[in-house]
């Protein structure tokens, strides 16, 4: 099982935080009362593995981080989670609040599973990741920059023309960032776009 040091001496007065968590090992309700408490925290960065899906979060309160200015979010097994009650990747962002971060970077990589041999391509759905991501109105209310980078990782079944260009399908809820000012969105495949549920 995988422990965080959440109690070492002086961790509250950190102000840059790089973290990685896998959800299949991680407790997750440790993870987030020790963040909330961290108040002099400005730049936050998560990495997320792990596929659990029979996660437990036994919280009542929000996790309200009123220090954060900058969050990078990083998640490297996109398009395999859900958005079921079970979802580890939902429970957790649905506690998390930024209510002063300015600036939002999401780096999803996926493995592109799925093979469609009369288009000659292959295609990930991260729609699910987003919508993990962002689940309330007032989630990052005042997000004025928000960097979005979308990856599909190689898959190359027989028959794929090396001409294709493979799909990431993706909703990207701008109207949940009522403050955006700057977009910025990279991938490197085609993009199919799904509605904004904001």
């Amino acid at each position: 099982r995988h422990y965080f040091p959440l109690r070492l001496p002086g961790l509250a007065n950190v102000a840059n935080l790089n973290l990685e968590l896998d959800l299949d090992e991680v407790n997750l309700n440790d993870i987030l009362e020790s963040v909330s408490q961290m108040r002099a925290l400005e730049d936050l960065e998560f990495t997320l593995v792990g596929l659990s899906i029979l996660v437990e979060i036994h919280r009542v309160e929000r996790a309200i981080l009123l220090g954060v200015k900058r969050l990078q979010v990083n998640i490297q097994l996109a398009g395999r989670h859900h958005f079921s009650s079970s979802s580890s990747l939902k429970s957790f962002f649905s506690y998390l609040f930024f209510p002063r971060a300015v600036d939002l970077h999401i780096n999803l990589k996926g493995l592109l599973r799925d093979f469609y041999p009369k288009e000659g391509h292959a295609e990930v759905c991260m729609v699910m990741d987003m919508m993990c991501i962002f689940q309330h109105p007032e989630q990052y209310p005042v997000v004025e920059s928000f960097r979005l980078e979308v990856f599909g990782a190689g898959y190359s079944p027989p028959g794929k023309s090396l001409n294709s260009i493979d799909r990431i399908s993706l909703v990207v809820p701008l109207g949940m960032l009522p403050s955006l000012k700057h977009f910025d969105l990279s991938s490197n495949c085609r993009l199919l776009l799904l509605g904004d549920n904001g």
